[in-house]
């Protein structure tokens, strides 16, 4: 969620398709805005990366973002940009993020250079993988 404008990562229309585009949407904590944090490697601890613990993340260790709703679907990148929801494929790069200790966001995996955004600084529902340029707050 961003504190700031207390929006959150939501599935559009709450609906649990195949391929349904995921936006930033008003805090409602509907199920289409229920999501889980799955580490690929379910290791305890990880030595030299850790806990970055202001925002709750481990630096650089591979993530799922798993929608809590009944089919339980991933987070994807789609044509390095979009984010919709899609059935896990697992090892599927497109479908793993991390977060960035430097820059302070979440970075696919597949496009090491893109960090989620919000359209029009902020002030969009639209989210997209876009370019690294600032950090959440």
């Amino acid at each position: 969620m961003n504190v700031k404008n207390k929006k959150a990562l939501d599935v559009s229309g709450g609906k649990d398709n195949e391929g349904q585009n995921v936006i930033v949407w008003k805090r409602h904590n509907g199920a289409n805005q229920r999501w889980k944090i799955v580490y690929l490697d379910k290791a305890e601890a990880v030595a030299s990366k850790g806990l970055n613990s202001d925002f709750g993340f481990h630096i650089e260790r591979p993530f799922y973002i798993v929608s809590k709703m009944p089919m339980k679907r991933v987070a994807e990148v789609v044509g390095g940009r979009n984010i919709v929801l899609k059935s896990l494929v697992r090892g599927r790069n497109t479908q793993q993020f991390y977060f960035d200790n430097s820059s302070k966001t979440i970075k696919s995996q597949q496009y090491k250079d893109r960090s989620f955004d919000i359209q029009n600084a902020g002030r969009s529902n639209n989210l997209q993988m876009w370019k690294t340029n600032a950090r959440w707050f």
